[in-house]
This record gives structure tokens, C-alpha cells and sequence, in this order.
């Protein structure tokens, strides 16, 4: 079932590529512009962490970042899911409810 995102909705994006360390990398978005029913822009949040950060340091808040990288994405009928708009091979999907920033692990 299709969700309408509205501007201002928390999600994260990740990649389905079949790899497990890459598919498990999330980064948190925001839901800045819907241009119509199937296409939305997306502005990336920024994760605070700790003071001494390593690889696996998960931070300790995320905040919003009107500088952020911006990025589009269009509904798919065929995937049934919001997806990066140009898409690539493996395109990014969108997961709304929350933002979650998780690290490369492997």
C-alpha cells in the first residue's frame, strides 16, 4: 500500500543490493517538498557524534540540516516503494517514520 509523505515527514534511505553490510548502511532524511503524488524531494539530516568517533560510533542525535544534500525520488508501481529518481543499479529506498543513521560495519 502506497504512503503519501508530507513535508516534514522523519525517514531514512538505504540501498537493496543483496550485500548485507551495504543494505544495513541507513542515513536519515527529511521530507522537504512533495511535487505531486508521485515524486517527493528529500533533504539529509545530520547525525552529532560523541567526541571520540570510530567506525562503528553511533551518534548520539540527529538533528536538522537546512544545508543538507538534497535528492529526489519518485514512486515506483512496479517495486511498490519510493525509490531514487534518477535510478541507478541499486537505487536508494525511502523508510519513513524515523530517522535512523546506522554505519558501514564490514
Amino acid at each position: 500500500m502506497k504512503y503519501m509523505p508530507k513535508v516534514g515527514d522523519a525517514l531514512y534511505i538505504h540501498q537493496r543490493t543483496g550485500n548485507y553490510w551495504i543494505d544495513s548502511v541507513h542515513r536519515p532524511y527529511t521530507v522537504v517538498e512533495v511535487k505531486n503524488e508521485n515524486n517527493i524531494v528529500i533533504r539529509e539530516e545530520r547525525a552529532i557524534f560523541p567526541k571520540e568517533r570510530y567506525y562503528n560510533t553511533m551518534p548520539i542525535s540527529i538533528e536538522e540540516n537546512p544545508a543538507g544534500k538534497l535528492r529526489n525520488f519518485k514512486w515506483s508501481e512496479k517495486k511498490q516503494r519510493w525509490l531514487e529518481s534518477p535510478q541507478g543499479d541499486y537505487p536508494y529506498c525511502a523508510v519513513f517514520g524515523v530517522w535512523e543513521w546506522t554505519p558501514y560495519l564490514n
